[in-house]
């Protein structure tokens, strides 16, 4: 399981050996999705399972003083969540019930389905609820009355 996407980005760099040459920009993530989530996914089992947010953390507290709110997205393994909980972090879920979720039964995917959050936000609506949403999640989080939900909806 730990090697069906280095193998599904193989595949593909194959076929389309001319991608070996290129980089990945936000145009062109989706064509090295697979070799990414083999990365994400392989890296936390060779090493450790904190890894990645070890690096972002450390980040962050160099910026001490400097950030009023840090977010970090993708949390995908337990001990990521754990790690941010540890940095006096929350751990929160964004749901789109409307989008369809994609790769549902990828390693990383599954993870962190079931990884449980502090607070959820539904994101159902559109970008100005979810704004609105992420100003009122911020206020409750800065005065320490986070609620267990909130729902971006039109």
């Amino acid at each position: 399981e730990n090697y069906s996407k280095l193998q599904e980005y193989l595949t593909q760099m194959q076929a389309q050996p001319e991608l070996q040459h290129g980089d990945i920009t936000e145009e062109t993530k989706e064509t090295f999705r697979s070799l990414l989530q083999w990365l994400g996914g392989y890296l936390i089992v060779l090493d450790d399972e904190g890894i990645w947010y070890d690096e972002l953390l450390r980040r962050i507290k160099a910026k001490e003083g400097e950030l009023d709110l840090a977010t970090l997205g993708g949390v995908r393994f337990p001990g990521e969540a754990e790690r941010i909980r540890n940095a006096n972090g929350v751990v929160v879920r964004l749901e789109r019930p409307s989008i369809e979720a994609r790769d549902a039964y990828d390693l990383t995917e599954r993870e962190g389905a079931m990884i449980p959050s502090d607070t959820t936000v539904v994101n159902d609506g559109t970008l100005e609820d979810l704004q609105l949403v992420a100003q009122t999640l911020w206020q409750d989080l800065a005065a320490g009355q986070l609620s267990a939900n909130y729902l971006a909806k039109h």
